[in-house]
């Protein structure tokens, strides 16, 4: 099943750079990034990307993308 984060992706003119932000969350080199953990959320973080934020989620060892959208509408599902 695709998720709605990866449809953006795929519609996103710069969808080669944020497969591989996608990858370095999954294998947690992210060093690079501004990532930030959500106060009002528990395990959540927020990572920023020119004007794409992505929220994913961490549960024991593994990372969870839960949304990928613009700045302006990433919080509207949360």
């Amino acid at each position: 099943m695709v998720q709605s984060w990866e449809k953006y992706i795929e519609k996103n003119p710069k969808k080669d750079e944020l497969k591989k932000v996608i990858f370095d969350i999954s294998v947690w080199d992210i060093a690079r990034y501004d990532i930030k953990k959500l106060s009002w959320y528990r395990n959540k973080f927020r990572l920023r990307v020119w004007k794409i934020r992505i929220i994913f989620s961490k549960i024991g060892d593994e990372y969870f993308i839960e949304a990928v959208d613009t700045r302006w509408d990433i919080y509207k599902g949360l």
